[in-house]
């Protein structure tokens, strides 16, 4: 998937986020819920395995060409227009602690992983929303 990716071959990347409390997670294999919290660790993942993806590119796979696929229009920032914005910092380094996660779960293979690539929040409908 990761050569996919890095030639192109990949249109878009969806994070699939599904939180589950404690109790859904926590039960014989059979009966646990599908899914884990991506929200926060996404981009920072890819960002981290393929550094040699632009930031651009992971902009359009995460955000733009899924809507350019279902002919959904593409938001700009214009004046007068609400922003709708993702921030982030490429290059920060982090590490992913269960305190920090601000889902309603904390299921994820990322506790305690080092990654590049710090998404700070949200700008949307203008209200900011800060990861802590």
């Amino acid at each position: 998937m990761q050569k996919a990716v890095a030639e192109g071959s990949i249109d878009c990347i969806a994070s699939h986020h599904i939180p589950h409390d404690k109790d859904h997670k926590v039960v014989e294999f059979e009966y646990a819920k599908n899914g884990m919290i991506s929200l926060q660790t996404t981009y920072a993942a890819l960002n981290t395995h393929l550094p040699e993806i632009t930031q651009e590119r992971w902009v359009e796979l995460l955000a733009i060409n899924a809507r350019r696929i279902l002919n959904i229009p593409v938001p700009t920032i214009t004046e007068g227009n609400d922003a709708s914005v993702t921030l982030f910092l490429p290059g920060q380094e982090w590490t992913l602690e269960l305190k920090d996660i601000a889902s309603k779960s904390k299921n994820t293979p990322f506790a305690g992983y080092r990654f590049t690539g710090k998404p700070l929040g949200i700008y949307h409908k203008s209200k900011l929303t800060l990861n802590q």
